[in-house]
């Protein structure tokens, strides 16, 4: 048995306060594929966008090319859940870090660089950080539209004005 580090970068609330039903709703993410996700993201579609708000062509482009859509095969296998990071176990208690379903690089585990630097650097504490810089390729304080589906999907539309460009780490043991 050893520890094993998680680091993502996302968009994401510190603190949050789970409902009542979060969890049900993040193990019923676990069961759903992405290809599935994205059938139920075309069905909303118009209540998505009508959500965001933001009617810039690039955003409407990223919806219809790639922001909702898997990329490969693989990606219609993945589950919904794996891009939804909460972990009240290992992590911390009330953070939430959503990533776009197109981005697998955002999230690592237990990469020796990454057991190094936290090691060293902060003795291996869980750490939730703002980050002043958009995650490329989107602009700072704009989430993708992926990430306004999965709230909505949560059925947490409510946090979409507090969402912000986040670093997450936690540790787990395996």
């Amino acid at each position: 048995m050893g520890i094993r580090v998680h680091k993502a970068v996302g968009y994401g609330i510190h603190p949050f306060l789970a409902p009542e039903d979060f969890h049900t709703k993040v193990n019923e993410a676990y069961n759903l594929t992405l290809k599935d996700f994205t059938s139920w993201c075309r069905e909303k579609q118009e209540r998505i966008l009508n959500f965001v708000h933001d009617t810039d062509r690039s955003r409407l482009m990223m919806f219809v090319e790639c922001d909702l859509k898997p990329l490969n095969k693989r990606h219609f296998k993945e589950l919904m859940g794996s891009r939804i990071l909460y972990d009240a176990e290992f992590g911390i208690k009330d953070a939430l870090l959503l990533l776009p379903i197109v981005h697998d690089g955002w999230r690592r585990y237990n990469s020796t660089i990454d057991w190094v630097e936290e090691t060293h650097a902060y003795d291996q504490k869980p750490r939730f950080e703002k980050v002043s810089v958009g995650l490329s390729p989107y602009v700072l304080g704009k989430p993708p539209l992926s990430v306004a589906a999965i709230l909505l999907w949560l059925g947490l539309e409510s946090l979409w004005p507090d969402l912000h460009e986040a670093l997450y780490i936690y540790w787990s043991c395996s």
